[in-house]
């Protein structure tokens, strides 16, 4: 049988209290009245709009001053924003219900003929013909089914990723470990927010409103839409640089380029790699 505390005494940690909150783990005293169906109800509803406000304050924040959601958060300043791990995992879900958007995700024939694997991909490729006695478009087909689904819960591999290529561009500065992470994870963010959520929004306004207008059909290939992502992440990173290490312009410029290319060489062959390799003992 469990004891009741003491009016005096805190709850949750049994320190003495000295007013409504335990000076000791920060418990607050329960008063009679948020013991009610009403309160009960308010409290949902006011959590449910304060997680929302701090989800839009969050993304205003990144897109207009990038780099110092991070910033705030490595400084302790945590009230404000929702936190940047939960932003990512936020729209993450986002991209999960929706994704309208498939980056990376490349069919059976881009593996076997367009990377730095493919002789490894020909012959994994050849022996589940022999062995599931099959043929190739039909285990083309299960691939790319497969393939798509696979890549959502990939997507995470870029978090550390991320976090480990900025830990060695910015070694030399007076960092914890985990605050390259932290830029990581917003960075991602943004990558998400931007090239997988918005830019098909864009381009399939930009598609519809040309086919009106113009007397052909008016495409986006990836010619521009691949040096519009790295333009729009490169500025994006840019900033975030500068404004989190306080480097010079020039620098952060330079780190970023470096960091563009090296999230670009993970996503097209660490990361297919890893795809086409989890894709193929899952079918």
């Amino acid at each position: 049988m469990t004891s009741t505390p003491r009016q005096n005494q805190c709850p949750s940690c049994g320190q003495l209290l000295y007013g409504r909150y335990c000076s000791h783990c920060g418990e607050k005293l329960l008063e009679p009245h948020e013991r009610s169906l009403r309160h009960l109800v308010g409290e949902f509803v006011g959590t449910l709009f304060n997680i929302d406000n701090k989800f839009f304050k969050a993304i205003r924040q990144m897109l207009r001053r990038p780099g110092q959601l991070s910033l705030d958060y490595t400084q302790g300043r945590r009230r404000l924003y929702l936190r940047p791990s939960s932003l990512f995992l936020i729209l993450v879900a986002i991209y999960f219900l929706f994704a309208p958007f498939e980056v990376f995700v490349a069919p059976l024939k881009t593996h076997m003929q367009a990377t730095a694997y493919q002789a490894y991909a020909s012959a994994a490729v050849q022996e589940k013909l022999l062995k599931d006695n099959i043929s190739l478009e039909a285990l083309t087909q299960k691939f790319n089914q497969q393939s798509g689904k696979i890549a959502k819960w990939l997507i995470l591999l870029f978090l550390p990723a991320a976090g480990l290529f900025l830990s060695v561009l910015f070694y030399r500065r007076d960092r914890y470990l985990a605050d390259h992470f932290v830029l990581g994870i917003e960075l991602n963010s943004y990558n998400l927010l931007m090239h997988f959520l918005l830019f098909p929004l864009i381009i399939a306004v930009i598609v519809i409103a040309a086919r009106l207008v113009l007397p052909f059909e008016f495409r986006i290939t990836d010619a521009i839409l691949v040096p519009a992502t790295g333009l729009s992440f490169g500025i994006f990173s840019t900033l975030a640089f500068r404004r989190f290490y306080g480097q010079a312009w020039w620098l952060c410029l330079f780190k970023a380029a470096m960091f563009l290319m090296l999230i670009a060489q993970f996503a097209f062959v660490f990361y297919r790699f890893i795809l086409f390799w989890l894709t193929m003992r899952l079918i």
